[in-house]
C-alpha cells in the first residue's frame, strides 16, 4: 500500500516532464524500479516482462526482452524480429521440457501447433469442461492466425532478412501490437 502511494507520487511530480517510475524487473519477489520516458503501452510491456521471468526466466530470455521493450519506440524492426524470437524460444523452451525435439525446418506456425498441442488446455473447473476446452481450441486457432500476421511482418519489416538502404520501418503503434500479442501468447503457454 505504502509501495502504491510512493508510486503515485513519484508519477504525479514526473509526469509533466514526460518520465515515470515502472516495475521492470522482479528479484527474490521483490519489485525492482525503474524511471524512464513515458510511452504509451511502456508500463504494459514491462508487466509482461515480469509475468514471462515468472515461468522462463534466463539471461537469454531476458536479455530478449528488455531488447524487444526498449525497441518498441524507436527501432520497431529490432522489436518485431525480437519478439518472435521469442516466441520460438517459449516453444522450443515447453517443447523440450515435454521432451519433444523440435524439427529445425518447423516454420513458426507449425512451432505453434506442436506445442498447443503439448499443452494441457482443459479448465479444471469450468461447469462444462469438454465444452470449454472446445472453445479455447477455436481461440487457439486464432493463435495460427496471429502467429502467420507475425511471420509475415517480422519477415517484411523485422531484423533478420537484410532490407535496402531507404527501408522504412513499421511505426510504434504496430510495433506495440505486435510484441503485446506475442507476449500474451507466450504467458499464456508458458502459464
Amino acid at each position: 500500500e505504502e509501495l502504491n502511494k510512493l508510486l503515485e507520487i513519484y508519477n504525479k511530480n514526473l509526469a509533466a516532464d514526460g518520465f515515470e517510475v515502472i516495475q521492470t524487473n522482479e528479484i527474490s519477489g521483490r519489485p525492482i524500479f525503474s524511471g524512464t520516458q513515458k510511452v504509451i503501452g511502456q508500463a504494459h510491456l514491462a508487466a509482461k516482462k515480469v509475468e514471462i521471468k515468472k515461468y522462463l526466466n534466463t539471461a537469454y530470455v531476458n536479455n530478449k526482452i528488455n531488447i524487444m521493450n526498449n525497441a518498441v519506440g524507436s527501432d520497431t524492426d529490432i522489436a518485431i524480429g525480437t519478439a518472435k524470437e521469442l516466441l520460438e524460444t517459449a516453444c522450443k523452451s515447453i517443447l523440450k521440457q515435454k521432451g519433444i525435439i523440435p524439427d529445425a525446418n518447423w516454420t513458426l506456425p507449425k512451432l505453434i501447433k506442436e506445442t498447443s498441442n503439448s499443452l494441457d488446455f482443459k479448465p479444471k473447473e469450468a461447469d462444462d469442461p469438454d465444452k470449454a476446452e472446445q472453445s479455447v481450441k477455436q481461440i487457439l486457432g486464432g493463435i495460427s492466425s496471429i502467429v502467420q500476421g507475425v511471420t509475415e511482418l517480422r519477415n517484411a519489416y523485422g531484423t533478420g532478412h537484410g532490407k535496402d538502404a531507404d527501408f522504412k520501418g513499421l511505426e510504434t503503434k504496430y510495433a506495440k501490437l505486435l510484441v503485446g500479442v506475442v507476449s500474451e501468447i507466450v504467458i499464456i503457454f508458458l502459464a
